[in-house]
Parts: C-alpha cells; structure tokens; sequence
C-alpha cells in the first residue's frame, strides 16, 4: 500500500498563506503553492527563464553531499515533460515583481559578499539567498515547518505544496491533461493516481450534484 501524500485542505491554505512571512523564503512557498513547481525546479529558476506571460523550467538544482562538503549540481530536468513552459496570472507576476525588488535592495545590502549576477536580470537565481547563491531547499522546508507550527497547523513537507496546487487545480477544472503538463508529467494517470486528492468538502459538493441527477 503506498504511503498517502499530505496536502492542504482549502481552509488550511488560507491559514497557511496568513503565517507565510514576507521574504524570499515566504514568496518562494507562496510560489510553489501557485505553480506546482518542484523544490529543485524553484531554486533552479532564473530571471531570464521569465518572459512577460509565463516562465520555462530550464534547469534544476540541488546540492550533493562529497567527501568533505556539499557541492551544487545544475541539471536539465529529467524527462522532456519536464522541460516545460507554464504561464503566470496576476498574483504569480506580484510575487515576481516584489522578490525583484527585493533582491535589488539585498545587494545593495550584501556589498563585496554578494556571489550572484545582476538582481533581476539574467542568469541571476530568483529565489536566490542573501548572497545572491541559489535558495537551500532544507531552509524553505524549515521555513514552512515553522509557518505551519505558527498557524497550529500539522506538519507537512515542501511537497505537499506541489500535492495541494495539483488538487486545487483539479477543484477548479477536469482538464486534467493541461495539468500533468503544467506539473511536469510524462503521464496523466501517473498524475491523478499520485498528485490529486480529495477533502470531506469536495466529496460533499459532489455528493449534492449527484443529488441533482436522481
């Protein structure tokens, strides 16, 4: 029997987004929640991946543990699916455009310790540290752990944000098709078998429809 995949009910989403705060780390897990993307596809996210209606998932990175230390690997994704192009609304393109700024004033901030390219632009990480190197995915899993525990909400991993975008989504539409493309799959079975769940709420709302029909 496969393990059951935590996500978020509506309610809980909402609490959640309250605690998130307003930093990198905050708009990143806002992000996540609002495209699906994967931790490692986030923190691989550049600049000039972002056109004026979407973005394209290029790369991937993540780091690696050596003999003596960990080391950064940048990748292609995987699978073809992987390597993809998923557009942005309004609150994605708020999102981008307040980490922007952001990330303008930490330069600023960070002087001669800065180790990235030109905020904004490039090959500049978007979500990147105060340095400017490419966001820790263990540092976004710690933020969201205490955002939860804040909001006395049980405790989840970052994935569970991909889980709860893909379960939103199928809420809201039955293209289910568009959505394995939008999170990356090469199969939509693969997709509704392990990516899209159900609450007591949606199961209610179904149950009144079938009402409708007898």
């Amino acid at each position: 029997e496969q393990k059951e995949i935590e996500f978020l009910t509506a309610e809980e989403q909402q609490i959640l987004l309250a605690a998130l705060p307003m930093s990198t780390q905050g708009r990143a897990l806002r992000f996540i929640l609002g495209t699906g993307l994967r931790v490692a596809e986030l923190c691989g996210l550049c600049w000039g991946d972002i056109s004026g209606d979407g973005f394209h998932v290029n790369q991937v990175t993540y780091l690696v543990k050596g003999n003596d230390q960990y080391e950064r690997v940048v990748n292609p994704p995987k699978t073809r699916a992987g390597k993809r192009y998923i557009p942005i609304n309004d609150k994605l393109r708020a999102i981008l455009d307040e980490q922007r700024q952001a990330q303008r004033l930490e330069r600023m901030k960070a002087g001669s310790a800065w180790e990235g390219g030109e905020p904004g632009k490039g090959k500049q990480w978007v979500f990147a540290s105060a340095l400017g190197t490419p966001a820790d995915r263990n540092n976004l899993a710690r933020c969201l752990r205490e955002c939860l525990k804040k909001a006395g909400l049980t405790t989840r991993g970052v994935h569970a944000l991909r889980h709860t975008f893909a379960t939103n989504w199928v809420r809201g539409s039955s293209d289910y098709r568009t959505l394995s493309e939008v999170l990356g799959h090469t199969n939509v079975g693969f997709t509704m078998q392990r990516y899209v769940h159900t609450d007591n709420a949606t199961k209610k709302r179904g149950m009144e429809y079938m009402a409708s029909l007898i």
